[in-house]
This record gives structure tokens, sequence and C-alpha cells, in this order.
């Protein structure tokens, strides 16, 4: 129960101090004396309203509204222009925003129902049936189950218009979602154009090895006529060469068999003179034939040097059918426009 009230610097109070019997106690006095404003103090202390400072003097110093109960007393104070605080049996306690600490609320137990304004109605008499349940629960503390009620269906509410706005979202997403169905086309597509692209880097790497041959070719075949200028040699005089070569061999092989003659049968060459000659002329023959085998040295490495013109040719001719037939395979297999950045692919 409130027993006292002690206030300074609100509205027209500068230090009030009031003393309540037990019971219904009644504020009397002219106009304009200052009995709301131990109301609105009252108010102020046990409900943290009004907000603000304008109930405060204008003589200024801190205002402060305390109330004594039979177990507890609570202070409200502002001081100076930041000073906002509670005091519960002499503890502060601070930062509770716009609302009342709830240890202060539990601890008075106080309300609208303990106080009767001059033009309010008598208590309950004029009120409705409706109304008078709702001040019976909220004297017994049953109004909070309305008010979690109220809560839970406001809840309710929201959560079915927020779901209700999201299952719109889901549609309406879904909808745009087959706006996208050609994505997975687009992507086969660009795998193929991928493959396509590997296929051409293998063609280049492919014309890259043929036109290195091309030049290795062309440098070998600089090469051979210039070793075939520095040694004077041409074909066409080896293969007389050959021929001579053959030629000589036959003359050879039938000196041979005449030397074999000479020698077992003397009767024949008894003119000495006639047998020296014969010994000059194969002399002269063995010369030849020893220069036809230098010769043939020498057209033996040419003729190894033309069998491998004669395979680099071949081999040169095998890669230039295959760069046409890549080149063909690279015109179709690249369009016109290309696929990737849409401009024009040049041939």
């Amino acid at each position: 129960m409130l027993t006292k009230i002690n206030i300074k610097n609100y509205e027209s109070h500068k230090d009030t101090e009031l003393i309540l019997e037990p019971g219904v106690n009644s504020i009397v006095g002219k106009s304009d004396c200052g009995k709301s404003s131990i109301l609105r103090a009252i108010d102020w202390a046990i409900n943290n309203k009004p907000g603000g400072d304008g109930f405060r003097s204008d003589w200024g110093g801190d205002t402060e509204v305390e109330l004594f109960f039979n177990d507890c007393n609570v202070k409200r104070q502002k001081k100076g222009k930041t000073g906002n605080s509670y005091f519960l049996n002499g503890e502060e306690l601070k930062a509770f925003g716009a609302s009342v600490p709830e240890e202060v609320r539990k601890a008075i137990n106080f309300s609208d129902l303990n106080i009767q304004r001059q033009l309010d109605a008598p208590f309950l008499l004029s009120k409705s049936s409706g109304e008078v349940a709702r001040y019976l629960n909220k004297i017994v503390h049953l109004d909070s189950i309305d008010s979690t009620l109220q809560s839970i269906e406001s809840k309710i509410r929201k959560t079915n218009s927020k779901y209700l706005g999201e299952v719109e979202d889901i549609e309406r997403l879904e909808e745009d979602l087959t706006k996208y169905d050609i994505l997975d086309n687009i992507e086969k597509e660009i795998q193929e154009i991928q493959a396509e692209n590997t296929n051409l880097l293998i063609i280049n790497k492919n014309v890259s090895g043929i036109m290195d041959l091309l030049e290795k070719l062309e440098l070998t075949t600089v090469k051979l006529k210039a070793y075939e200028k520095k040694a004077g040699i041409d074909l066409s005089i080896i293969e007389k060469r050959v021929e001579k070569f053959i030629a000589a061999d036959n003359d050879l092989s039938r000196l041979s068999k005449l030397k074999l003659l000479v020698i077992s049968d003397t009767n024949v060459f008894n003119d000495y003179n006639k047998f020296l000659k014969a010994g000059a002329l194969v002399a002269e023959v063995t010369g030849d034939v020893e220069e036809t085998h230098l010769t043939a040295e020498k057209f033996s490495y040419l003729t190894i040097v033309k069998d491998a013109v004669i395979a680099h040719t071949g081999m040169i001719k095998h890669r230039g059918e295959g760069i046409l037939k890549l080149e063909k395979s690279y015109k179709k297999l690249m369009p016109e426009i290309c696929p990737l950045c849409m401009g024009a692919v040049n041939d």
C-alpha cells in the first residue's frame, strides 16, 4: 500500500510531501493548485510517462518523485540533462529505455486501477459488464492471458501474411525459372564447341608440325644443292661413270682370265716385250678400276642422298595431302560466325 509521496521540481511542486492514510485518500483544493500534477507525478514514477522534460519546473534543479510503500520505496529521478534513473530501495537502476524496470513493476504492483480522478465516473458502477470483467482480470493479472492470446493471434496473422507472400514469391520464381530451361541446351552446345575447338587446336598443331618439316626439307634441299655445287658432281655424270665402271669391270674380268692364260701358257707370250706391254696394259686397267671404285663410292653416297630426297619428297606429298584434308575439316567445323564472340571468322 502507498503510504507517502515526495515530489521535487515537478511542474508546480517544488518540494511537496504527502502522507497517506490506510484506505481511500482524497486530494482536494482550488483549481490550478497542483492536484492533477500529483497524479501525473505518480504516473511518471510508476509508468515512466510522459517522456521528455516538459514537466520539469522552470526554476531548475533535479526532478524527483519518490513513492513509499509498506515493503519498499521507489524513486524516479531526472538529474541534469542526461541523468535518468530509477531507484528501488536505494539501489540505482539504469538502461531501461522508455519502459519501467521489471524489478520496480513487480515490487510496487501499482496501476491506474489504484487512482480515481476528479472527473472519473464512480469506480466500476458505470462500466459495462465486459469492462468490469476486464478490470477484474487486470486486478488478478488475468489480463496477461488476453494480451498473450492477442499477441499470438497477431503473430499468426503476420505469419500467415508472410507465408502467403512467400508462396507468391515462390510461384513467381518458379515461373521465372522456366525462362532458363534453354540453359541445358546452351551448355550442351558450349561443350560441343569446346570439343571442336580442341580438334582445331590439334589440327593447328599438326599444321605447325608440317610447316616445320617443310622448312627443314627446304633447308635440306638448299644444303644438298650447295653440296652438289661444291662437289661439282652431276647425277648424269655419275650414271655415265657407273656405266663405265660396269664396262671396266667386264674388261678387268677378261684381263684376269687373260693373265691366267699368260701365266699358264708361256708359249703364247714368248716375246718379252709383248709381255711387258700386256703388264703395262694390266696396270693401266687396274688404275682405271681403282678410279672407278672411288667413283662408285661417291655414286653410292649420292644414291643414298637421292633416296633420302625421294623419301622426303614422298613425305612432303603425304603431308601436303594431310594439310588439304585438315583444311577441309577446319572449314567444315568452323562456321562463318564464331558462336562465342559472334564475330566473323577469318579464313
